[in-house]
């Protein structure tokens, strides 16, 4: 039986609409995902140096070794997805992504979600990196 999440889903976790995404995604992987604020202090130090450049481009899956960013993380996430809710009991010990720190109003609404939306869709990469400890 698995107990901790193996597979890390990285994330703004300043943007309001990014943690609801990341909120939807660790709750529907049934705690396969292990959520990472680009901004929390594990996020800023070792995954932000081996991402590089584009760390904050973009929302990561990092799984194996290997970092999916972007349009090239749909499929990591929908298989994670995929494996919980069919072949993986529920994680009791899952994290929750926090509350974003936005207290902005402008931070959501249609404009931003279409943002986001074209960044993602437009934005894709894929690295061989160390997990960090």
């Amino acid at each position: 039986m698995e107990t901790e999440p193996r597979t890390v889903i990285i994330y703004d976790n300043l943007c309001s609409l990014c943690t609801a995404f990341a909120r939807c995604a660790c709750m529907l992987s049934r705690g396969r995902l292990r959520p990472v604020g680009h901004y929390s202090q594990e996020g800023e130090g070792a995954y932000r140096d081996a991402l590089g450049a584009d760390a904050l481009k973009m929302f990561w899956i990092v799984s194996g070794g290997t970092a999916f960013g972007g349009r090239a993380a749909l499929r990591p996430l929908l298989s994670e997805i995929a494996r919980g809710a069919y072949r993986a009991p529920r994680n009791r010990d899952a994290v929750e992504p926090p509350d974003s720190g936005c207290g902005k109003s402008g931070c959501s609404g249609p404009k931003k979600a279409i943002a986001r939306s074209a960044s993602l869709i437009l934005n894709s990469k894929r690295i061989r990196i160390r997990i960090p400890k």
